[in-house]
């Protein structure tokens, strides 16, 4: 592939960080962006910059710990862009405690996010991208990952 214009990207975490630069930066190509957050507002905040820099660009509430809400979202998408060119799965969040302090719903949130969102999303765009037999994937990971730091026992696991 040798651009980016006129390929549906559907991008998590579009709404802050590296997913919003990485949504600016698709803009600048033409892309045509799926752009997913949580945060409504700040999802819409990055349309709008992506649209004044000339893309297509839709936004889209959407819980990644949540099956119901990825399924609907990724519809939605479907029926307002079309098929899924290129998926960036860069949504994720993190509690930030000592890992004596963390209560069982903070490492379930943030395994659904972090690692069980993205790899659904994936299992439900991959078959589409493999009958056209074209597609890309990518899956963001943080250095974190690879570094242990205080207070991100639960983000680093997941």
């Amino acid at each position: 592939m040798d651009t980016f214009r006129g390929k549906t990207v559907l991008l998590t975490g579009a709404g802050s960080g590296v997913g919003r630069c990485m949504a600016l930066l698709l803009a600048d190509e033409k892309a045509d962006l799926a752009l997913v957050d949580i945060d409504t507002e700040a999802v819409h905040e990055t349309q709008s910059e992506c649209q004044a820099r000339g893309a297509r660009a839709a936004a889209y509430h959407c819980d990644m710990g949540s099956q119901a809400d990825i399924e609907s979202m990724l519809a939605q998408v479907s029926d307002d862009l079309g098929p899924v060119d290129i998926l960036i799965n860069s949504a994720g969040t993190v509690v930030g405690r000592y890992v004596h302090e963390y209560e069982y719903d903070d490492l379930r949130q943030t395994m659904l996010v972090n690692y069980v969102g993205g790899a659904y999303l994936t299992r439900l765009v991959l078959p589409a991208m493999m009958s056209r037999n074209d597609g890309h994937i990518v899956n963001m990971a943080s250095v974190i990952g690879l570094v242990a730091m205080p207070r991100m026992g639960e983000y680093v696991a997941s």
